[in-house]
């Protein structure tokens, strides 16, 4: 009887049904909820040149916008080397799910890292935007040296995805940006 009681435990592991991974989402080993965000780069802006470097190396800064700030919640690097590359990043303080989003993604040609990037992007928060979509260059560039500003784009609660795409340089880029819980 003896031998037969620490066999029960590996017989009932053996047993046990593993549940399906989507590999489109990041796991947790964590027990409480994360945040998590997501960023796909659809189509690299250093892909078209034959000079490229065949790889975009991005900072992605997400600020919380309430009505009484603005605070960043993520700093994040990533250098993409193919189409289709996902980046699973957590958002730690869940309680920024709910609020609206600045997401800013800019594009890192110099030799600088996202450290050295987010207080110059946090100081001029209100005026990239404009800045971008009236197409003034030689003002993104004195901001922001060689480093591309891809795209800013306010996000609501209600939407859990965004595509920030377009065209500089002669380059074509297109990124999806998810955001969930789990």
């Amino acid at each position: 009887m003896r031998n037969v009681t620490w066999i029960i435990p590996f017989v009932l592991l053996s047993c046990a049904v593993k549940q399906p991974i989507n590999e489109d989402q990041p796991h947790s080993s964590d027990a409480s909820p994360s945040l998590w965000v997501s960023l796909q780069a659809k189509n690299l802006s250093e892909d078209m040149s034959v000079l490229s470097t065949r790889n975009d190396e991005t900072v992605l800064l997400i600020y919380a916008v309430t009505s009484q700030d603005t605070t960043l919640i993520l700093n994040q690097q990533h250098t993409y080397t193919q189409r289709n590359e996902l980046a699973h990043h957590v958002i730690r303080d869940t309680s920024k799910y709910r609020s609206p989003w600045l997401v800013v993604l800019i594009e890192l040609d110099s030799d600088r890292d996202s450290s050295e990037i987010e207080p110059i992007v946090t100081k001029n928060l209100k005026s990239l935007s404009s800045l971008l979509m009236n197409e003034e260059y030689n003002a993104l560039s004195k901001l922001l040296g060689i480093d591309d500003l891809l795209g800013t784009q306010r996000v609501d609660s209600t939407r859990n995805s965004l595509i920030i795409k377009g065209i500089h340089r002669a380059d074509l880029y297109e990124y999806e940006l998810k955001r969930f819980m789990r």
